[in-house]
Formats: structure tokens, C-alpha cells, sequence
């Protein structure tokens, strides 16, 4: 019996030996070790220099009690998380359904033929870098999508990051809260706050991603002091919410604003969101 149980843990040892082996082949950097556990990422589609780790979780999923509530850190796992797969984005309501049915409406039609499951568990970001050993230090940019805050999603085609990777930098795009989950704004979810306000979810999730890089991207070869963060549209009006939030502004390099009305758009007070929230409902 001894014999036995010594042959299996050899032949247990192996099997894991082999199979760190194949994961690190598929994909260039291997395995990461982040804050809350070990991420392994798969080879880019367009570009196998680079390595895909496809949703990651940077927050606690904000259903239940953390529903409308600032982000939470993730809950520690153990083991190997293997990210091959995109995360679900965020809510977007009706949005496509709307647009399909005005005329004239062939873009939409296309773009939503793509969209992929949505659900509230939407708080992960993916990480794209060429990286192959872990000590590059390269420079990261962290991209927020468009969509005006009430759609969109991380990984639509048009924003495919391999070929910017495959430049020479870490490039990391986010899924946040969208629509009322992210910007819904009432009194009585500003009484019941610690920090009496409401509204500004989806923007604390944006904060919390680049806090989650900063922690973490040194892991995938990145320089946590060289952090660039950039948007297209509403991804603009993340990129300045960032940039001027005290949860993230002092770890941000440089931003890049695509979107005029994005950047320089001008925010409400919290009176006039907690108005628009009642008058909503």
C-alpha cells in the first residue's frame, strides 16, 4: 500500500510538472501571481507574440448587498485561474433593440450581432501583453470603451488590442457598470452611503481597475509608475473621471482623451442626479 501511494504522488507530481509545462508553451508569459491568486493567460489570435488573459476579476461581482455600493476587492481564489474566456459585459437594457429599430440602422445591425451575455457580474478587465518573462517593466495603457455610460462593452472587435500589444506595451481594457447599475442616483442611496453620495458607481469601478493594475500589472511585465489611461467617447468621460478622482489620480502617468465631449464634458451636481433619478422612476 505504501508502495502504492508513493507511485500515485510520483505520478501526481508529473501530471503537474507536465501540465504547468503545456501552459506555459501555449502561451508566452505562463503563469502570473496577482494579489488575489494565479492567473494564466492563452496566446493572442492575431498575434502569437503576445498573451491574452481574458477575464480577470479586479472587483467583487456587485450583486445583492453590493449592489449599487462602491467596488469591493475580489474574493481570493486558489489554484490556477485560466482566462481564455471574456467575461460577461455589463447590462446595456434595450439599447440595441432601439436602434434596430430606427432606419437606416446597418452598423447597429451589425454591432449587435455580437453582443455577448450581459449580467450585473461585470467587474473584470483583460490583460494583453508581449511580454515573456515578467521583468520587462513596459510601459501600460489602460483603455476604457465607449458607449456613452450605458453601453458597450471591453472586447467589441473594433477595439482588438493585440496589434497595439504587440507593439511593445501592456494593454488592459475594462468592463464596468453601465446604466442604472453604474449611475443610477437617489437620496435615499445617498443617506445610506458612507460617503453620502450616489450615482458614480460605474466611474468608482473605472478607479478601482487602475488600482487593481497598479497593484498588480508588475506580474505581467508591466511598469506600474509608466501607466497610461485613454478612451474613445464615453470611455473619455471615464478617462477624466479617473484621472481627476482622489481613489486613482495619483496613479496615472498620462492620459489620452478621443472624444472632446468626453474630456471636457461637464459633470452634474449631485442635487441634479438625484433628481433625475427620482424623476426616472
Amino acid at each position: 500500500m505504501r508502495k502504492f501511494f508513493i507511485l500515485f504522488s510520483l505520478l501526481t507530481g508529473i501530471l503537474a510538472l507536465s501540465l504547468r509545462a503545456e501552459l506555459s508553451a501555449a502561451a508566452g508569459l505562463g503563469i502570473v501571481k496577482t494579489k488575489f491568486g494565479s492567473v494564466w493567460g492563452v496566446s493572442g489570435q492575431d498575434y502569437k507574440t503576445v498573451t491574452i488573459f481574458k477575464g480577470i476579476p479586479y472587483a467583487a461581482p456587485p450583486v445583492g448587498e453590493l449592489r449599487w455600493k462602491p467596488p469591493q476587492d475580489p474574493r481570493p481564489w486558489d489554484g490556477i485561474r485560466v482566462c481564455d474566456t471574456y467575461a460577461n459585459a455589463a447590462w446595456m437594457g434595450s439599447y440595441f433593440q432601439e436602434m434596430l429599430a430606427k432606419p437606416g440602422t446597418t452598423y447597429w445591425q451589425f454591432y449587435a450581432t455580437g453582443v455577448p451575455p450581459m449580467s450585473e457580474d461585470c467587474l473584470y478587465l483583460n490583460v494583453t501583453t508581449p511580454a515573456v518573462t515578467g521583468n520587462e517593466k513596459l510601459p501600460v495603457m489602460i483603455w476604457f470603451h465607449g458607449g456613452g455610460f450605458s453601453h458597450g462593452w471591453s472586447y467589441e472587435v473594433e477595439f482588438n488590442p493585440e496589434g497595439l500589444a504587440n507593439k511593445g506595451v501592456i494593454v488592459v481594457s475594462v468592463g464596468t457598470r453601465l446604466n442604472i447599475f453604474g449611475f443610477l442616483s437617489l437620496p435615499q442611496l445617498s443617506a445610506e452611503s458612507t460617503y453620502k453620495g450616489s450615482g458614480n458607481y460605474g466611474l468608482m469601478d473605472c478607479s478601482k481597475a487602475v488600482q487593481w493594475v497598479h497593484d498588480n500589472i508588475q506580474g505581467f511585465g508591466g511598469d506600474p509608475d509608466n501607466i497610461t489611461v485613454f478612451g474613445q467617447s464615453g470611455g473619455s468621460g471615464k478617462t477624466t473621471g479617473v484621472l481627476i478622482s482622489p481613489l486613482s489620480r495619483k496613479l496615472i502617468k498620462n492620459t489620452i482623451n478621443q472624444s472632446a465631449l468626453g474630456a471636457f464634458g461637464k459633470y452634474k451636481t449631485q442635487k441634479e442626479v438625484e433628481a433625475a433619478g427620482v424623476e426616472w422612476f
